[in-house]
């Protein structure tokens, strides 16, 4: 986004025509994703809650990515506004899911590290993101400056969703390994009860076979007195 808002105001002039009121439209066109994405912020925030972050990251990049490359294609300030507004709706959803995934996953005697590194990481964005557009933009045209923040964030997206599935694998295989043991666990703790129980039993005929040879033995001295 950073490397996108130094450029905006000479890509709405082309779509425009001219420089007259340029301003004002560059201005809405700055202003529109973070008013879309207000309102949005919370439902993103629910969707974490229920469906998980790395889910809700993974939609946010992913939708956010398209609809910035998307612009690269606008033809008149209308189109821009509609695909800027679409992009606001999907890229507002990172930062939640981001900062309480760090405050889930991240130790409590590291989580002010995380979030500095986290900072640092954004500030070095916000100072690198237009030179490299700038760049872009000088060598080939202010349009493909779209179409690679786009791809950028796509790519995080397929990225993140990668990680993800490989995630759910490791966890899948885990809680399958864990039920196997858990399995021979409980067969080695049944044939423990039963070689227990049939070792009662050998005891206890064992005594009933001493006690009936003592009577058989007591009968049998009675009998010859």
């Amino acid at each position: 986004m950073m490397a996108i808002q130094p450029l905006l105001s000479l890509f709405v002039a082309q779509l425009i025509g001219g420089y007259e009121d340029v301003a004002f439209y560059a201005g809405l066109a700055c202003s529109l994703p973070p008013f879309v994405g207000a309102f949005l912020a919370p439902l993103w925030g629910m969707m974490g809650q229920k469906r998980g972050y790395y889910l809700t990251m993974t939609v946010s990049l992913l939708g956010s990515g398209i609809f910035i490359a998307a612009q690269s294609t606008a033809m008149d300030f209308t189109s821009l506004m509609v695909l800027s507004g679409l992009m606001g709706v999907f890229i507002v959803g990172f930062v939640p899911a981001i900062n309480a995934l760090i405050t889930i996953i991240t130790p409590a005697n590291f989580k002010g590290r995380a979030f500095g590194a986290i900072t640092m990481t954004a500030q070095f964005g916000c100072m690198c993101g237009p030179l490299l557009g700038a760049l872009i933009a000088n060598m080939l045209a202010i349009r493909y400056q779209f179409l690679v923040s786009g791809s950028v964030l796509v790519l995080m997206g397929i990225y993140v969703t990668f990680r993800v599935l490989s995630m759910r694998k490791s966890k899948h295989a885990q809680a399958r390994e864990a039920a196997a043991q858990s399995a021979v666990a409980a067969q080695a703790s049944r044939e423990q009860r039963m070689q227990a129980y049939q070792t009662q039993i050998e005891a206890q005929n064992e005594t009933d076979d001493s006690m009936s040879t003592a009577i058989a033995k007591d009968k049998d001295h009675d009998f010859k007195a």
